[in-house]
């Protein structure tokens, strides 16, 4: 697998194995903190590979997907962090938070709509 992967992401990531929780908290944080919180596909991958690591310690809850899916329905944008918890509860197959998400798609449609 080395032949494949740049040196400096599988730096990264072994060092992101050894990390204790904290700096994992951490370093989602630095993730979520992106200017304009506007999706970046060179960090995205980045924020995905912490939340598997994690999900694998079971360091995630769904109370906080519940608690940023409501943050998001009282904006009028759906926010960067809130792919990340959607990513973790699609993973978990977690049905609470479909009600949410329905509610968030059908804003955005209500949007689309309105913009013709």
């Amino acid at each position: 697998m080395k032949s494949y992967v740049e040196p400096s992401l599988l730096e990264w990531l072994e060092g992101l194995k050894a990390a204790n929780n904290e700096s994992l908290w951490e370093d989602f944080g630095m993730v979520l903190a992106e200017p304009d919180k506007k999706f970046n596909p060179e960090l995205h991958p980045y924020g995905i590979y912490i939340v598997d690591e994690l999900l694998l310690r079971n360091e995630l809850l769904t109370s906080e997907i519940d608690i940023v899916l409501e943050e998001n329905l009282k904006k009028p944008f759906f926010t960067y962090d809130a792919i990340y918890f959607l990513y973790f509860a699609g993973k978990i197959k977690y049905e609470g938070a479909l009600q949410a998400l329905l509610k968030i798609i059908r804003r955005g449609l209500s949007l689309i709509d309105s913009n013709r």
